[in-house]
C-alpha cells in the first residue's frame, strides 16, 4: 500500500516532523512517500531530506521556490505522482498542502 504525505516544504519542521515520524513507522506492507509543495532551501531542509532518505522513504522535492506558484503547479505534480504510484492514502500536513 502506498501512502502519500504532503508537506508545504522541509524548511519548517512542525507538521513535517509529524509526517516524517509517521513515515518512519516500520510496516512491510506500507510504502511512504513525502511530497513537498514548495521548495525548501535551508540547511535544515537538507538535513531533513537526508534523514528521510536514510530511512528509505521516497522524497518528491519541489522545483518551485515561490509559494504561490508552487500551489498552482502542485495539483499537476500530485496528479502525475498519483497516476504513477496509485496511493491508497493521501495525508495533507499543512494549510498550503490542503489547498
Amino acid at each position: 500500500m502506498i501512502v502519500f504525505h504532503i508537506v508545504t516544504n522541509f524548511d519548517l519542521g512542525g507538521s513535517e516532523r509529524v509526517a516524517i515520524n509517521i513515515a518512519k513507522s516500520k510496516n512491510d506492507i506500507i510504502k511512504y512517500h513525502i511530497i513537498e509543495v514548495c521548495q525548501g532551501n535551508s540547511s535544515f531542509s537538507k538535513e531533513l531530506i537526508k534523514e528521510i532518505e536514510s530511512e528509505n522513504i521516497r522524497v518528491h522535492k519541489s522545483l518551485v521556490k515561490n509559494h504561490k506558484l508552487g500551489i498552482v503547479i502542485f495539483p499537476f505534480k500530485l496528479f502525475i505522482l498519483a497516476l504513477k504510484y496509485n496511493p491508497k492514502v493521501i495525508h495533507s500536513h499543512a494549510e498550503i498542502a490542503d489547498l
